[in-house]
């Protein structure tokens, strides 16, 4: 030992040597964050349910900004502007969203003025190029119409056992004229059905100056003979047929009745006479035909006389027959109608004393009576008068005089409004904004369905939690008891619950969340039973974690991806189901609402389709987007993924 040498180790003998050149540790390139914080990165990477959740967030600004910066009123009918198609700004030279409608055969009354047709039942003015624009063609009816010419009488027997016919109105025929029938009976007509007529021509005369008793005179023998027929001598003929001993001589004129009788059919189809026309002209006097109130020169003609409320000009049945209108022409038109301009545009209307003063005294204009039209002037742009055409003095009940002007008024203005209106929506049955309508309902719907749905997840997760932690006994009764209470129809708990309590926002509350917590109790209970025997749950029962915590910290959220999935589609099936409801006419009472505004707009489906379509389209939207929303945020919730990029 003493020969051993002591060494003394110090820091010089220690090298350090780098066994790489580069050195590879780095520091941690992310930071400690929340759940919460890592869920919405994982949302925002999902494009889909981004656009998703703008699409909700604009309809909820629309749903409160239209109804409070769209001053149009909802409250009270305007019908003057009912179904207004919608009409957007700046769109007016594109043809379409411009407020105009492009209506197909419509009858033009080309009677009235020749020169310049007009559709029947539609402003002139309002056309798209007014007379122009009217794409007119020819059509043929089997009806009487005022606005339409020609065509010819079908006279039909209707009775096997006897013939048919009409009698004309009576008329005088002067005993020392001639007189001459024609009757039109268009040969192809008569001639081309399965059973050829058969007619008679008669002229009934009453020889005795008074009295009723008419003779019937035969002109012809029933025949089928057709084309241009013509009767001579009609007066002969009823000379030579006076009954024997009659003082010819007695009287100057005899009052007569025409007759066209067809033969009728004893078997098989009834035939059918086609008559073009039916004259008796005095021959000695043409000037005096028009005298013979009983000519026809078409069927649609008779059958008008026929239809007037003045019947002296009728021709009665003789028989049992029918008459019907054959082939009359009418004229029908395509044209493209913007009833923005009927309804607001410049309209002549009659406006009383009151009125005229009225408008004076609030400083629109100025107006002397004792000078007339020419003293109007105008003190303000926004005046409903913009021109006086005339005046008068007019007696009322009583003798009561009052002046009157017939004025050109501005019927925008007269409605109140500053220019133009623009309907986005276009307007419904009642004259509504339907944009205003749609979204008022629409925030009244997405209340109801928030408020539904808080309810019911609040609830429905509560009791599924603890049904599916504790299990057993607890599980069964409480599983049994929402069997009971589901097995009830919701539409039955829903009318039940109107019926006695109203149509008011707090009874459809009430009504959707008695059931309406029973299917997310079911599937939180699923998910109970899906994570309760889990490692983790076990752990931290070992560590003396209680149940409500075990429940709230560790069993549920992880449970939160498909509850809130779930949570947020039940705000449209709220809406659906109040819009169901609707559909019933048991929709909300003194609020507006989608499905109210649906169920309205399903009546006009066929006439006004833009209607439902709006409503319609924001609720596909909604259904589309809620259910994006709901399955990014499932992804984004999944404890599984934390972490997790892609």
């Amino acid at each position: 030992m003493a020969n051993e040498k002591k060494t003394t180790i110090s820091d010089k003998d220690f090298v350090f040597v780098q066994e790489k050149k580069t050195i590879v540790d780095v520091k941690l390139q992310t930071k400690p964050t929340t759940f919460f914080n890592d869920a919405m990165k994982r949302f925002v990477k999902n494009k889909a349910s981004v656009i998703a959740a703008s699409l909700i967030g604009f309809l909820v600004s629309l749903s409160v900004l239209v109804p409070i910066f769209n001053t149009n009123n909802i409250e009270a009918a305007a019908s003057h502007q009912r179904f207004l198609p919608p009409r957007w700004a700046g769109f007016e030279d594109l043809g379409i969203a411009d407020g105009t409608i492009v209506y197909k055969n419509i009858i033009v009354d080309y009677i009235t003025n020749p020169e310049q047709p007009r559709p029947v039942g539609y402003d002139l003015s309002a056309v798209v190029g007014g007379s122009d624009g009217l794409e007119i063609y020819e059509d043929k009816i089997n009806a009487a119409s005022e606005y339409a010419t020609g065509g010819m009488l079908n006279l039909r027997p209707d009775k096997r056992d006897r013939n048919g016919g009409i009698i004309s109105p009576a008329v005088f025929l002067t005993r020392f004229s001639e007189f001459e029938l024609t009757i039109d009976l268009p040969q192809e007509e008569n001639v081309s059905h399965s059973v050829i007529p058969e007619y008679q021509l008669s002229v009934d005369v009453r020889y005795a100056s008074s009295g009723t008793e008419y003779t019937r005179i035969n002109l012809n023998d029933f025949n089928s003979e057709f084309g241009v027929i013509k009767v001579n001598n009609i007066m002969a003929t009823i000379i030579d047929n006076a009954p024997e001993g009659f003082n010819i001589n007695s009287i100057g004129a005899f009052s007569a009745r025409f007759r066209i009788s067809v033969k009728t059919a004893l078997e098989g189809a009834f035939p059918s006479l086609y008559i073009q026309s039916f004259e008796v002209l005095d021959v000695n006097n043409e000037e005096n035909d028009a005298t013979f109130n009983m000519n026809f020169y078409s069927g649609n003609e008779l059958i008008l006389r026929d239809l007037s409320e003045d019947t002296s000009n009728a021709w009665a049945f003789s028989g049992s027959a029918q008459k019907t209108v054959y082939q009359a022409t009418l004229f029908r038109a395509t044209f493209r109608y913007n009833p923005y301009q009927a309804v607001f545009g410049e309209k002549t209307r009659i406006i009383g004393e009151t009125d005229l003063n009225r408008y004076i005294a609030e400083g629109y204009l100025t107006y002397d009576f004792s000078v007339g039209p020419s003293s109007l002037v105008l003190l303000r742009d926004d005046s409903p008068v913009r021109e006086v055409l005339s005046q008068k003095i007019v007696t009322g009940p009583g003798g009561v005089s009052a002046r009157e002007v017939t004025a050109v008024l501005s019927m925008y203005r007269f409605y109140g409004y500053d220019s133009m209106p623009y309907f986005f929506f276009g307007t419904n049955h009642i004259g509504h904004d339907y944009a205003k309508v749609v979204f008022s309902g629409l925030s009244t719907s997405l209340l109801l369905g928030l408020a539904g749905m808080l309810i019911n997840v609040s609830f429905g997760m509560v009791w599924g939690s603890i049904s599916g932690y504790f299990g057993g006994n607890i599980d069964l009764a409480m599983e049994r008891f929402t069997e009971i209470l589901g097995g009830v129809p919701w539409i039955v708990i829903m009318t039940l619950a109107i019926l006695h309590l109203g149509n008011n926002f707090s009874t459809f509350l009430l009504a959707i969340t008695l059931t309406g917590w029973i299917g997310m109790s079911s599937l939180t209970r699923s998910q109970f039973y899906r994570y309760k025997r889990r490692e983790y749950v076990l752990a931290s029962r070992t560590l003396g974690a209680s149940d409500w915590r075990l429940i709230f910290r560790h069993i549920l959220p992880n449970s939160i991806g498909p509850i809130v999935t779930s949570s947020v589609l039940l705000i449209p099936g709220i809406i659906f189901t109040e819009a169901t409801i609707s559909y019933l006419g048991l929709g909300l009472q003194g609020l507006p609402s989608l499905g109210v505004a649906l169920s309205e707009a399903q009546n006009y489906l066929s006439t006004s389709p833009y209607l439902i379509g709006w409503g319609s389209v924001i609720i596909s939207i909604l259904m589309i987007s809620f259910n994006l929303f709901g399955n990014g945020l499932r992804d984004a919730f999944n404890p599984s993924l934390k972490g997790v990029d892609q």
